[in-house]
Parts: structure tokens; sequence; C-alpha cells
């Protein structure tokens, strides 16, 4: 997410951006760099592993909606 705004009914009661740079990918090249840098493994294992967790329930979802994508 790039920023978001805050309301309270139709109220804003603000704006929140705490990216650290423009570009809203850039942390995350960041740590693929240090990832691969450091070859960790053990974060490589852990990231599959929660794709692979998103993957399942993304899957339900679209079987409760009875979507069929592919």
């Amino acid at each position: 997410m790039d920023s978001f705004d805050i309301y309270h009914n139709s109220d804003k009661l603000g704006h929140v951006d705490d990216k650290v740079h423009a570009h809203r990918m850039y942390e995350e090249f960041v740590e693929f760099a240090k990832i691969i840098k450091n070859h960790d493994m053990e974060k490589v294992r852990k990231a599959l592993e929660h794709s692979d967790h998103v993957m399942k329930v993304l899957q339900m979802a679209c079987d409760d909606a009875g979507l069929k994508l592919g």
C-alpha cells in the first residue's frame, strides 16, 4: 500500500505515508538483495512457506466463490 487516509465518518483525520523511498517496492528489493548477498536460506524458506499459505487461502476463496482460474 502506497499510503492511506484516516477518516471518522466523513471527516478526514490524517494521511499516512511512511515510505522510505518513492518507489513502492524499494524496501522489498533491498531485502531481496540482503537475502541474496547473505545467502539467507532460512529467510527464503520462510518466505516460500508464507507464499504457499497465501496461495492456499486464495485457492479456498476462489473455490468458495465458484471461480475457475486458468
